[in-house]
């Protein structure tokens, strides 16, 4: 999500890159600060904000401005051990997301499929929010019907290789038919603009 938003050019969206504020009232993962130091490319760093503060209280809300943002994330932490709790704290954050701004434009993420029933009867559109479990299994029943289809989506997703150029020309030299040669440079192909 970070690099997708803030790696497109100023010429594909004819706008300014967008800041990215995260707000928690969790200390933040060391491992995503460091992405974000070493990994963004000059001015995108910059660009991200981690605000420490609660969903709940309205003063938090305005300091992360998201009465002016284009879109809004609730994505929850999969490491919880009560997921039902987890899904029913990130519901009520977007409840209170959306009662202080009404117009604001949400994706919430929830990790069992009864949140997202639950979200929806509380007022959440169904198009809005979903579900990691089901998405998952959805994605496993379509694997049982297309042979390769993991495979594939992981191939068009990954976007780098551990296979290098001199493995690959080793490869060539060695067995010329190797499935691992189209393979691996399929993997260095991505999607960009979802």
């Amino acid at each position: 999500l970070l690099l997708e938003t803030l790696t497109v050019t100023d010429d594909q969206w004819k706008v300014e890159r967008p800041d990215l504020v995260f707000l928690s009232d969790k200390e933040y993962d060391f491992d995503l600060k460091a992405f974000v130091e070493t990994e963004l490319g000059p001015g995108q760093a910059e660009k991200v904000y981690f605000l420490r503060g609660s969903v709940l209280n309205a003063r938090d809300l305005e300091r992360a401005q998201i009465q002016t943002s284009r879109l809004c994330f609730v994505i929850p932490d999969y490491t919880a051990e009560d997921a039902f709790e987890e899904d029913s704290a990130n519901i009520m954050m977007s409840l209170s997301m959306l009662r202080h701004s009404p117009g604001l434009r949400l994706r919430l993420m929830l990790l069992q499929p009864e949140g997202r029933l639950r979200a929806n009867k509380m007022g959440i559109p169904r198009e809005r929010c979903f579900s990691a479990e089901e998405m998952k299994c959805a994605l496993f029943a379509q694997s049982t019907r297309i042979r390769g289809l993991i495979t594939f989506l992981s191939g068009l997703l990954q976007v780098h290789t551990n296979f290098t150029d001199q493995h690959l020309s080793l490869l060539r030299k060695q067995f010329p038919e190797h499935w691992r040669i189209p393979y691996s440079e399929s993997l260095r192909w991505n999607i960009s603009g979802f």
